[in-house]
This record gives structure tokens, C-alpha cells and sequence, in this order.
């Protein structure tokens, strides 16, 4: 008893609440209950701040959010020096149940003048780039990586160097992964089977040839990665390195492939490397497995469909997705065949 008097009146000493107020905590259970309470609120503070969309594991973005979104970019590009030449078009019907947008953004050229579009006179031509986004309407996370895709290719316009950008931005209010009319659009991007959405995405593409086709999407699988229409080697590998390996889709070498937990009737995707895959059935057909891909393969050299593990936050989503894209495009200019 006394020994504890003893070391109380010593901690209640004037010298001792000095030094132990300027000595740090090196442990949180060491401060103050206040202390710690004021450090989580700002940190909640920060993440609301960082993205702020919705909570985790739920949808990232509603229909009207994204039209007041594509309407505050619209007038942007107006407004800013820097679009030089970038434009957003409604390609659907005023009236259409599902609106679909096409943004453009013009390739850049450097000078010593300054930058601005690319000229007909220059030699090399640019890379030719397809993005499309929200086909399935339970998978709005493509739309907000390509919103901040464009904002980027705005914000940088040293990354449009030799990049002709197009995105196809298409809004769903209604949250499936169906048309209203029963369709994936993912499955009917075939001549004769298409409906009023399928053509509205097909003419917002364009006609013209391209080099690299995109299409964003989110999966159930836990992993990213990227599908390929074909085999396009160290291409593809090159584009998942641009991931850590942790956050890639990965199979066991022996077997070589991912058969999804709920399908497992189903073959599901082969990997030729984490993060690379290839569908065994995706074959030219009618209403054929990956069939959007099939229709931009027609248009493209390249086309890949990028998949974000929906086992993470939408913000990591849309931050794989991101990274994946640009990761295409970049090494599409610099290693591949035009």
C-alpha cells in the first residue's frame, strides 16, 4: 500500500506530467480516449474526401449523378484551353431509356510553340483508341474510370501525345445486367441481333478502323485482369505488370485455368499468366460468348475487355481499372504493331 503512494505521488509530480506530455505515444491504446476519437474522424474525413461516391460494396454512381457529370464535363471542354478540340456528343435519342455519349479527344503534338492538335502532314499517324464503359448495367465502376480517365487525358496533356481517345459512355438508371428488352449487350453485338442500346454503342464507336479496343467491366472473380480476344503475347503481359501480382487473377499452373465457385459446370477463363486470360469458347458466332469484343476485334488490332475484382471497394475498383487502361494504352503505342 504505501509503495503504491509512494508511485502515485511520484506520476502526480509537476516534472513528470511535463515529460510525459512532450514524450510521444508510440501506441494509439497510449493517448488520450479524445485524441484518438479526433484522429479516426479525420481519417474517415479523408477517405470521404478521396472518393466520394458511395460506401464500400455498392454502387459507385447512379444515372443521374453521371448525366450531371457528363453535362459539368461538357461544359469544361468549352470552357478549357486545354481540351484543344475535345467535344462530347449524345448519340442516342433524346428520349432514349439509355443514354449513350461519345467523348473525343483529339492527338497532341508537341512543338516548340506549344501543343496542340496533331497534323495531318506528320508522318506517324496516332494511336487510335476505343473505350467503352457501363454495358452491363450492375457495373457502373467502368463509367467512373473513365470519367477520370478523361479528366486525366485534360488535366495531362503530354499523355495525348500520338492518342486519338474515344469513350463511349453509356448510362443505365436501371441497375441490371440485362436491357429492359432481356438482352446482355455483351452477347448480342452481332449484325441482325443487335437492339436500339447495341446500335447506339456500335455508331458512338464509329466505323473506322482502330488499333486498340477497351472495354471496361467488373467481375465476381478475386482478381483483376484482362481478357483477350486473341493472343497477343508479351503485349497482354506487359499491360497486367503494370498491376501487383497480389491483386491479379491467378490459377494453379497445373490446371491453367479459373472455373468460377458458382459455375462450376462452366469452363471459365484459361491464363496464360496472372491477370492474362482467354475464353476457349469465344468464337466468331452469333450471340457468342464476349461477342462485344468480337465486334470491336472487327474495328481493331487489338481489343482487350479489363475486369476489376468487385471483392474490393469501388474506389480500388475504379483505381485497377485506371491503372489497367492506361497501362493498355500506353504499352499498345510503344510495343505494338500498327
Amino acid at each position: 500500500m504505501q509503495r503504491a503512494l509512494i508511485l502515485l505521488l511520484i506520476l502526480a509530480h509537476p516534472d513528470m506530467a511535463t515529460a510525459r506530455r512532450h514524450e510521444p505515444a508510440r501506441h494509439a491504446w497510449q493517448r488520450p480516449l479524445g485524441h484518438r476519437l479526433q484522429t479516426w474522424r479525420r481519417r474517415t474525413r479523408q477517405e470521404r474526401k478521396r472518393f466520394r461516391y458511395d460506401a464500400p460494396r455498392s454502387v459507385p454512381i447512379s444515372a443521374d449523378k453521371a448525366g450531371e457529370r457528363i453535362a459539368a464535363l461538357e461544359t469544361l471542354l468549352r470552357a478549357d484551353p486545354r481540351a484543344h478540340g475535345a467535344t462530347v456528343k449524345r448519340v442516342s435519342a433524346p428520349r432514349s431509356r439509355y443514354a449513350v455519349y461519345r467523348v473525343d479527344l483529339p492527338a497532341l503534338a508537341g512543338s516548340k510553340k506549344g501543343r496542340g492538335r496533331l497534323k495531318a502532314s506528320d508522318k506517324k499517324p496516332p494511336l487510335r483508341v476505343v473505350v467503352s464503359s457501363w454495358i452491363h448495367g450492375d457495373e457502373p465502376v467502368g463509367h467512373v474510370a473513365a470519367e477520370q480517365l478523361i479528366r486525366y487525358a485534360l488535366k495531362h496533356p503530354d499523355w495525348r501525345d500520338d492518342k486519338h481517345l474515344r469513350f463511349v459512355l453509356k448510362i443505365d438508371r436501371f441497375g441490371t445486367r440485362d436491357t429492359v428488352d432481356g438482352k446482355n449487350l455483351n452477347r448480342i453485338m452481332t449484325k441482325g441481333r443487335m437492339n436500339r442500346v447495341a446500335r447506339d454503342i456500335a455508331r458512338a464507336a464509329g466505323r473506322g478502323k482502330i488499333d486498340l479496343a477497351i472495354d471496361l467491366h467488373a467481375s465476381t472473380y478475386p482478381g483483376s485482369f484482362l481478357i483477350q480476344l486473341a493472343d497477343y503475347g508479351n503485349l497482354s503481359r506487359r499491360i497486367a505488370s503494370a498491376m501487383r501480382s497480389y491483386s491479379l487473377l491467378d490459377a494453379a499452373p497445373s490446371v491453367g485455368r479459373y472455373v468460377h465457385p458458382n459455375e462450376p459446370k462452366k469452363l471459365g477463363y484459361h491464363l496464360s499468366a496472372p491477370g492474362v486470360a482467354t475464353v476457349p469458347g469465344l468464337a466468331p458466332g452469333p450471340g457468342g460468348l464476349g461477342s462485344m469484343m468480337e465486334h470491336m476485334g472487327t474495328l481493331a488490332r487489338y481489343a482487350f475487355t479489363l475486369e476489376a475484382s468487385q471483392a474490393v471497394p469501388p474506389a480500388r475498383r475504379v483505381k485497377d481499372l485506371v491503372k489497367l487502361t492506361r497501362s493498355a494504352i500506353d504499352n499498345t503505342l510503344r510495343y505494338g504493331e500498327r
